[in-house]
């Protein structure tokens, strides 16, 4: 069964949007684990033709919340809800 995911933040920088990121608590059912994945697109609205910096990074969910995350409450409603959807599947 693949990772389950629920968006923990996004945030969109720039008059174009043109830095946007998110970060998703992720939840592996096979390991029981949890962990953050931070996942970005960033593009130089002067340079509209050439390709944007995407990508994706995965962190524990300590070094996401000593990095600035959400406090505990919302890591637990967030993790709550990740755990009910995942049971769905």
């Amino acid at each position: 069964m693949p990772a389950c995911r629920t968006q923990l933040h996004f945030s969109a920088k720039g008059s174009l949007a043109e830095r946007e990121d998110w970060w998703w608590l992720c939840y592996d059912p096979e390991s029981a684990e949890f962990y953050v994945e931070h996942e970005w697109d960033h593009m130089d609205p002067y340079r509209l033709g050439e390709a944007s910096n995407k990508g994706t990074s995965r962190m524990s969910v300590e070094q996401w919340q000593r990095g600035g995350g959400p406090g505990l409450t919302e890591y637990d409603t967030a993790r709550e809800k990740l755990l009910e959807e995942c049971r769905k599947q």
